[in-house]
């Protein structure tokens, strides 16, 4: 996470948990899997496939999916050639953001 924001009256504000009391609560070190690829290739569904082996062997998981960041940001975006760099860019932005905050 940025330390040196742009803005000089923003504050990055950690939490009493370091990370290295998570690794030895949880058992395990924190990892983010990120599936790309185009809308319809089967993204969500290998997501949810990788959640429920790594939750049987007693990991803690989270599906954050594009829709759902979508619908909390209520984003307008579409698919047309134009839009998916800038829309892309954006959106992967907030969810690198959601999931270290995660």
């Amino acid at each position: 996470m940025a330390k040196d924001p742009k803005s000089k009256n923003i504050t990055w504000s950690g939490g009493e948990v370091d990370h290295a009391a998570r690794v030895q609560r949880n058992g395990h070190k924190a990892a983010i899997l990120w599936f790309t690829g185009l809308s319809g290739s089967g993204k969500s569904t290998m997501a949810r496939s990788v959640e429920k082996e790594l939750f049987l062997r007693r990991c803690h998981t989270y599906i954050l999916g594009g829709d759902d960041v979508r619908a909390v940001w209520q984003d307008r975006g579409g698919y047309s050639i134009g839009q998916i760099t800038q829309d892309g860019a954006l959106s992967g932005r907030r969810h690198s953001h959601l999931g270290i905050q995660l």
